[in-house]
């Protein structure tokens, strides 16, 4: 079975996970066969993970520091165990958003082996470009720049996907910061 793992691009926290998790998903009649495990068997978890809990205002204020950091908007939907977070800051063209999102890696992946998984992350970084795999976090994760101004930050780490993204006019030079709330993040899961 061949597995094709796009990347979303210019989509909220939110839909950005529903187009992920269509992607990953199999065809139906597809069949992985009894020698291998798939996410739903090798990560039980059913500890439910609230987004919003994730980072601390301050954490989230490096991205934004010349604004004020007020709690998120929250998203759940609990019938895939999946939540989010949404941070909104000034107006027209200044205006920027950051989302964190959360969701189990068998609700989202359903089918798949937690290789399929990592290496359909690994597969989002282009060559000669700012992506990069980021190391010592989760099973897997890397940086991905969408378009100059949309970029995020996905692990897969304790049978859950986390998924950060920025979208502002000056997204790609938040790189390091993103990176920075990625592993701050991730542990806390």
């Amino acid at each position: 079975m061949t597995t094709s793992i796009r990347s979303p691009r210019h989509l909220s926290g939110g839909a950005a996970a529903v187009v992920v998790a269509l992607a990953l998903t199999p065809a139906t009649g597809t069949r992985l066969g009894p020698s291998r495990a798939v996410l739903a068997q090798a990560e039980p978890s059913t500890q439910k993970q609230n987004a919003c809990g994730l980072l601390t205002t301050d954490e989230i204020g490096a991205l934004v520091p010349d604004e004020h950091t007020t709690k998120g908007m929250a998203t759940d939907v609990a019938s895939v165990d999946f939540s989010a977070c949404t941070f909104i800051w000034g107006v027209g063209t200044r205006r920027v958003t950051f989302v964190i999102s959360v969701s189990q890696a068998s609700s989202m992946f359903a089918g798949l082996t937690a290789d399929a998984v990592k290496a359909g992350l690994a597969s989002w970084v282009a060559a000669e470009s700012i992506d990069e795999s980021i190391a010592d976090v989760g099973e897997a994760a890397v940086f991905k720049a969408y378009s100059p101004f949309y970029v995020g930050a996905s692990a897969y780490a304790k049978g859950r996907i986390l998924q950060l993204t920025f979208d502002g006019y000056d997204a790609r030079a938040k790189k390091a910061t993103l990176i920075s709330l990625l592993k701050t993040a991730a542990p806390r899961l």
